[in-house]
């Protein structure tokens, strides 16, 4: 089920819901707004659409807009909403807030998780989205140690889901095919930042998207 957001004209709340018992939410003594989300940014002089690449540390970064969008108190992205699915098939989110002193973009692990649809909202244009098939990235949980991969008992890596004992992979690579992770994806953008993290010189690998 998509997720549906909600507007109140008055003072600007955006809400969303937990459980929908199909009842319409009000805000300031009457019914919020239902948002339909916009899809094409073509005719606008600022771009919205969420932009989605991998970065060299095995993150996907979500940028907002093939133009960055403008980051002013004025005029900037308030969110960022990841809708996805984990790898048992239970539907999920994550939201990433931002203010004007940041960038238009944020780096989230989506190692445990396929992401099905992002949406963001700007504060003057609304709620915007991008479909997504199976968005996944290299796994960047690989801050475990090389000694940890030779320790194991039964001689297979805890960091894959394989039976190779070729344990260097672990050690010279950092693409993490079939890693796992006690972090938790739905509750945190980066192993080390809550808000949202930022990498350099991301490499150009673009993901398919609707």
């Amino acid at each position: 089920m998509a997720t549906k957001f909600y507007h109140c004209p008055i003072c600007g709340n955006v809400i969303t819901k937990i459980v929908d018992s199909n009842v319409i939410p009000h805000c300031c003594g009457q019914e919020m707004e239902e948002l339909t989300p916009h899809a094409d940014d073509s005719n606008f002089n600022e771009k919205h659409v969420p932009v989605v690449c991998n970065t060299e540390n095995g993150m996907v970064r979500i940028s907002i807009g093939a133009t960055p969008h403008p980051m002013t108190p004025e005029h900037h992205i308030q969110f960022i909403y990841l809708e996805y699915k984990d790898k048992a098939g239970h539907c999920g989110g994550q939201f990433i807030r931002l203010t004007a002193d940041d960038a238009p973009e944020c780096d989230v692990c989506t190692c445990m998780v396929d992401v099905e649809t992002i949406y963001e909202y700007c504060n003057i244009h609304g709620l915007w989205m991008k479909r997504c098939e199976d968005l996944k990235s290299t796994c960047c949980c690989t801050n475990h140690h090389d000694e940890d991969c030779n320790k194991n008992d039964d001689d297979k890596c805890k960091y894959h889901d394989d039976d190779s004992k070729d344990h260097g992979k672990c050690k010279d690579s950092n693409k993490g095919a079939g890693h796992e992770s006690n972090w938790d994806a739905s509750s945190h953008t980066s192993p080390n930042d809550d808000k949202h993290h930022t990498t350099t010189n991301p490499q150009e690998e673009y993901y398919s998207c609707d």
